[in-house]
């Protein structure tokens, strides 16, 4: 109880000033969050309801599956469905989630390396280490990538499972595991092969002696079908899109950019006050290349590996495997050096293939994966464990040096996590919303298209920012619309953007209504050239203007 109470008010501090504007703001830079708290709304109002339908959320139409083409975060959902339904309000819920996966990795590595050692400083330390790390820092806009707080708890299930094979451990496990794979589909693939390489070394050890009577057996299948079922459900409509839409699948290259570079690993998140400016000079573009592990862990690593016991046990023994392993992986598909890009950069790649490949090639699904630098995450889980394992084994001795020593690493921690104040962006909740939203909730179902800055251009240009706010906003007016912003380019919003190609001309506004379109907002900032020509539509009876007010124009395709 003390232990998480100092993880809660470490969160807080270390996250400022988020806990201050809760329920209004989310960090910055704004772009995925609009997409995951839609994605939440969403799954809260149709779960309860019609949870056949929950992948068939209506952005992207006509598009099936539209939930599909990113993260689902349906692990998430116990979390957010009380806080939305109360308080309609998606970024209160995504704020405390943030939140409260600080705590909860913690908390749960705490209870994982306690396991192992009966150590409460170094098991206190190694849940530090795990929370607070730079990848997760410098990954607060994806949600997602923060719920890992499950990996910790699926090994400490089998760890007890291992001890004693019980239902209860083992459901601990895959439950854990379950949980996971629901709020991070990069998780469920990279955790899924770390939790399964540890489970083998586990009965590879316990070969000889372990023996599972036929009702325990019976028990251990009861709970596994509706866990499998489950992550199934939700792989379908994945494996149905990867079939159906070329474009789903990753290309070798197209990992390239999000793939870790050695440097990488010697870079702390830009958002570190402290060692950020620093090791600025070797940072690569983008969020996933921030991959340092931290002073304090690399020097409890050391530790742990020149004290390692000789016989070790299994699980201290796969997880120095899993660690080097982590590292491999995440340097992607080929070896390079000289910094990550937004683009794939031919000069970079020194040619000779890497182990990422043949899981590319073996594993069923992860072609749809494009950031191999996340396999950070499993690096970290195993080096935390290891770091606290290797707390405790350099001070056994009495608990006031254990205190003092676990006080100056957790002290090194902090200070080299430590944020600059947190730069935050205003999200209004659906209770605040424009009264074009709300307006929109009150009319016949019908197909809505909102049309973004220059779309009035021969080759449309189209704005992800602008198309992610209309993901946020579906769940409150309710309509199928064509827009829409995820993690893969859906062929149906390819045809949409194309099919604005000097809007508001005849054959575009015909191009709309052929695709089932009906009412079209214009937002007045965005209209730019296209006013005059919309004015024209008007008088010869094309469109119809039905509301304005607040800056906004809805117009009926006649």
């Amino acid at each position: 109880m003390k232990a998480a109470a100092a993880y809660t008010a470490l969160t807080l501090v270390l996250l400022l000033p988020l806990p201050l504007h809760i329920a209004s703001a989310v960090p910055s830079p704004l772009g995925d969050q609009l997409i995951v708290m839609g994605f939440m709304a969403w799954e809260t109002q149709v779960l309860p309801s019609s949870p056949t339908q929950t992948f068939e959320m209506p952005i992207l139409f006509p598009a099936r599956h539209a939930l599909a083409f990113s993260e689902h975060l349906l692990g998430a959902l116990p979390f957010a469905w009380p806080v939305i339904r109360l308080t309609e309000n998606p970024v209160l819920a995504y704020n405390l989630i943030l939140l409260l996966s600080f705590v909860l990795c913690a908390v749960f590595m705490r209870l994982l390396v306690f396991e192992l050692t009966n150590h409460s400083e170094a098991s206190f330390l190694a849940g530090l280490l795990y929370a607070f790390t730079h990848y997760r820092l410098q990954n607060l806009p994806h949600l997602q990538l923060l719920l890992s707080f499950w990996m910790p708890l699926s090994l400490l299930g089998l760890i007890r499972f291992a001890k004693r094979p019980a239902a209860g451990a083992f459901a601990l496990c895959a439950g854990a595991y379950t949980m996971q794979a629901l709020s991070c589909w990069y998780y469920a693939f990279y955790f899924g092969l770390a939790l399964a390489f540890v489970a083998a070394c586990w009965l590879y050890s316990a070969r000889k002696s372990l023996k599972l009577p036929p009702p325990l057996i019976t028990r251990l299948a009861a709970i596994a079908i509706p866990m499998l079922l489950l992550i199934a459900w939700t792989a379908k409509p994945y494996l149905e899109l990867q079939q159906a839409v070329p474009t789903y699948k990753r290309s070798l290259s197209e990992m390239a950019p999000l793939s870790a570079d050695p440097r990488d690993w010697l870079v702390a998140s830009d958002r570190s006050r402290t060692l950020g400016a620093m090791t600025l000079p070797v940072k690569s573009q983008g969020d996933e290349h921030a991959l340092f592990p931290g002073i304090a862990c690399l020097l409890l690593l050391v530790a742990a590996w020149r004290r390692r016991k000789q016989p070790s046990s299994w699980f201290e023994r796969s997880l120095w495997i899993v660690l080097p392993a982590a590292f491999l992986f995440s340097l992607g598909p080929s070896f390079h050096f000289g910094g990550g890009s937004d683009t794939p950069d031919p000069s970079r790649d020194l040619g000779f293939p890497l182990p990422y490949r043949l899981l590319h090639l073996l594993v069923p699904g992860l072609s749809s994966l494009r950031a191999p630098a996340r396999f950070a995450a499993v690096f970290g889980l195993a080096a935390a464990v290891l770091a606290g394992i290797g707390f405790a084994r350099a001070f056994p001795g009495p608990r006031s040096r254990k205190g003092l020593m676990a006080a100056f690493f957790s002290s090194i921690a902090a200070f080299e996590f430590f944020p600059a104040p947190l730069a935050l962006a205003e999200v209004p909740s659906y209770r605040a919303a424009p009264a074009i939203y709300t307006w929109l909730r009150e009319q016949p179902p019908c197909a809505v298209a909102f049309v973004g800055p220059g779309a009035n251009q021969p080759r449309p240009s189209w704005s992800p920012h602008f198309e992610a706010w209309q993901v946020y906003w579906m769940p409150l007016h309710g309509h199928e619309t064509p827009n829409g912003f995820t993690g893969f380019l859906a062929p149906e919003f390819i045809r949409f953007r194309d099919l604005l190609a000097g809007f508001p001309s005849a054959a575009s506004l015909a191009s709309l209504r052929d695709l089932g379109v009906r009412i079209f907002v214009v937002r007045t900032q965005d209209a730019g050239d296209a006013w005059p020509a919309l004015t024209d539509a008007v008088a010869a009876k094309q469109v119809a203007v039905i509301w304005q007010a607040e800056g906004f124009s809805a117009y009926r395709i006649e």
